[in-house]
Order: C-alpha cells, then structure tokens, then sequence
C-alpha cells in the first residue's frame, strides 16, 4: 500500500530574536526550527513514514501527544480533572478551547507549531496552535507557555478574525527579570501549505492610562519568530537536524546563557509572581 505524503505538516526552519529596552538594552536572535504538526494526519497516521521523525520512541526527533496541553503542569486549576490520562491531544485541545471562551471550540482543522522531543529530552517555551474554520480561515490561536525553571504551563487565547488582535494581559510569571505588569500584544501570520513564510511577533507593553491601548503605552520587550516552510521529506528533515541535532538543549542552553547575560547586567530580579485575578479569568 502506497504510503501518503502529508500535505499540510510541515518544517519551519528559521530563527527568533528577543529585544529587551527596559533599564538596559539587551537583544540576541537564535537559529531553530519547529515542527508543524497537522491534527488530522497526525491521527491517521501518515507522520510515521520518516526515518528521523514520527511518534515512535526510537525516533530522533518525535512528537509524543502527552508533551503537549499536559494539564497537570497547568498553573491554574484549569479542567483536568474532567481529562483524564487517556484524552487524546484532540480532546485536550477542545477543553482549553471552552474553558478560554473561544468562539468554536471544535475547528475544522488545527495545526500544532511546536518544539518536539530531541533524542527523548523535551522542552518548548512556547507552542502554538491554529485553529482553522471550513473555508481555511486561521480564527484562533492558542498559546501554550511554558516556564523554566518553575516547570508550569499557562494558555492564551488570541482572536486571529480580527484585523487588529486585542491585547492579551499578561497572567503567567515566565521570565526572573521581567514583572506581570502589562500586556501582550499580537502580529501573527499563520502556517499555511500555500505560503512559505510564518512570523509571530509578541510585544510586551506597559500600559499608563487607557486600557488596552497601544497609543498610551511603553513596548518593554518584544519576541519575534520568523520562519520558512520546508516540505516534510527525510530530505529535509535531515538538513535541519544535522545542522542543530539537539534542538532541545540548544533551547535550554539559550535560556540560561542569556539569564546570566541579563545577572551580570545588574538587571532588576523579580521574585515568581501569581496575578490575582477573578473567577472567570483565564
């Protein structure tokens, strides 16, 4: 039987720059790719015809279903106990959906943007997945955050039906050096089979006076993911994995190196903070 060759997985190899301008300048951009992910070819079983990615635990670069919206590292108290261990990452996702208030919460298609399992070892600080409608309109991302060294996970969802996206305050403690006062704000271009190009960029903005504006405040930080799109082929996937075959470390790596840049600039530190919030806030 002639195996299918997936359509819309994808590699996205590209790199990411973080620009600090609070206190003291402070910028690095790093090379990385991410996997895109199909949900409906990941359950029919057409990532498994790789000989360096898949879901199987020999593979060098794998993607395992219970990396991803794992509720019980959640830092609220979010629905797991209504998922038990044997949901399926689909259920998962739906249950974040409703608990966020998203308009749909069962898209037509979603695509997973995501850091996988290098040689078994697994860290994303931030995976990202589009929700699309019947006519292959991207209408929501979800966000999954991760912290280290705390090991907690936080979700944002971001309305993509809207020609500017509303700000998206800022409820999870990711970063020593920076404090949860202010609020996210989102340029995204979504993955595609039709397009090569991806970005997500992220400002973290200081608000003075009116809330939710851009005009009365101060970009503190902004990150930025820039990304081609590479077809899914051994041929591509060992191009990406020779040149960086341990994705994971070199995520982690950067994480600190670039804390102990921000240290020895005598960067302010800030204890881990819980934003207090009311009920129905996620």
């Amino acid at each position: 039987m002639t195996k299918v060759q997936p359509k819309h997985s994808a590699i996205y190899n590209g790199n990411v720059t973080h620009r600090r301008f609070e206190q003291q300048a402070h910028n690095f951009n790093y090379p990385l790719y991410m996997m895109a992910v199909d949900l409906d070819e990941l359950e029919q079983g057409q990532l498994n015809r790789f000989s360096l990615f898949g879901t199987q635990w020999f593979k060098a670069i794998r993607f395992k279903q219970q990396d991803y919206l794992n509720l019980k590292r959640a830092a609220d108290n979010s629905n797991r106990q209504n998922l038990t261990t044997n949901s399926s990452l689909r259920e998962r996702i739906t249950t974040k959906l409703k608990e966020l208030g998203a308009k749909d919460s069962t898209p037509d298609k979603v695509t997973l943007l995501v850091q996988c399992r290098c040689f078994g070892i697994y860290f994303s600080p931030a995976n990202f997945i589009f929700c699309y409608d019947k006519t292959g309109q991207c209408t929501q991302l979800l966000v999954e955050v991760s912290n280290t060294p705390w090991n907690k996970r936080h979700y944002y969802l971001v309305d993509m039906t809207q020609a500017e996206t509303q700000p998206s305050e800022k409820t999870f403690h990711v970063s020593p050096f920076m404090d949860l006062d202010m609020s996210y704000h989102w340029q995204v271009k979504a993955p595609s089979h039709e397009k090569e190009k991806l970005s997500v960029h992220i400002e973290n903005r200081r608000t003075s006076s009116t809330k939710n504006s851009t005009k009365n405040s101060t970009k503190a930080f902004d990150a930025t993911l820039k990304l081609d799109r590479r077809p899914l082929t051994n041929k591509q996937l060992f191009k990406v994995w020779i040149r960086q075959p341990m994705m994971t470390f070199a995520v982690v790596k950067g994480i600190y190196v670039q804390a102990f840049h921000l240290f020895r600039k005598k960067i302010k530190f800030v204890p881990y903070q819980v934003k207090q919030t009311d009920s129905t806030a996620k």
